[in-house]
């Protein structure tokens, strides 16, 4: 797809998805997926596991190009401008961020090693060091601690500053709440609240409504590789009008 500009209204999003089909083989994994990201705005897409969340997300950050995995239909724009073929380097340079649900960190490496090889690009700058120690302090005291020695809700962290310090307007989180307590989750909504309160988009995955329900803008209902509803995030969580848009994905998917 050719890397050209977007009409006005498509480049008002930061992030737009129109009509994506991604395909393992010959296997469709998601199809028809249409979604955006304002500046500013936390998107969430909900469904249960095997609904296609983290595919979607490989659509997004460049993951799925080659024989056995590519966007076979579709677009997605990122400020007005197309992806699709592009490597993950170049989308990630573009100003695109993930953290991802498995291999977060580099275990061998030490916390400060983990941040500054972010991306290849050398040492981050100084100020962008001090803020996400100020955003993370536990950071500070653990800068030669192996980052595999860890916990899980610290290598999340850790993951997450690491993907501040490439300076995205974009971030993507695939299930944030994912085998963590409960006190360290709401821990990293408070920090994500935080972001989102400047320019920063934010696009989450995740299976848990009380997740959304404290953070989101907007929420996306994903089941079976298709988006099946969308709306406001006060009508479509617990207590909304639409509650059972979600409620009944997870119920027919036996979880």
């Amino acid at each position: 797809m050719p890397d050209a500009a977007a009409p006005a209204d498509e480049a008002s999003a930061v992030l737009r998805m129109h009509d994506v089909e991604v395909r393992y083989q010959d296997a469709v994994a998601v199809q028809g997926i249409s979604l955006k990201v304002q500046r500013g705005q936390v998107v969430v897409i909900l469904g249960p596991n095997g609904a296609g969340k983290t595919t979607t997300l490989r659509a997004i950050t460049g993951f799925v190009p080659g024989d056995r995995a590519r966007v076979t239909n579709g677009e997605v724009l990122f400020e007005g401008r197309s992806t699709v073929g592009l490597p993950p380097h170049e989308i990630a340079q573009r100003g695109v961020a993930v953290v991802a649900e498995r291999n977060k960190v580099f275990p061998a490496l030490s916390v400060w090693q983990n941040l500054t090889v972010v991306g290849g690009r050398g040492m981050p700058r100084k100020d962008d060091l001090d803020r996400v120690c100020t955003l993370f302090p536990f950071i500070a005291g653990r800068r030669t601690q192996a980052a595999g020695s860890l916990s899980g809700g610290e290598r999340q962290m850790l993951a997450l500053a690491r993907a501040l310090l490439l300076r995205p307007r974009l971030l993507l989180i695939d299930e944030l709440s994912f085998g963590l307590a409960p006190v360290i989750v709401e821990r990293l909504i408070d920090q994500l609240r935080e972001l989102s309160a400047g320019d920063l988009a934010l696009l989450l995955v995740e299976q848990s409504a009380e997740v959304a329900r404290a953070l989101a803008d907007h929420v996306y209902v994903l089941n079976a590789g298709r988006m099946v509803r969308d709306g406001p995030a006060e009508e479509m969580l617990p207590g909304g009008k639409a509650a059972e848009a979600y409620f009944g994905v997870v119920d027919e998917a036996g979880t």
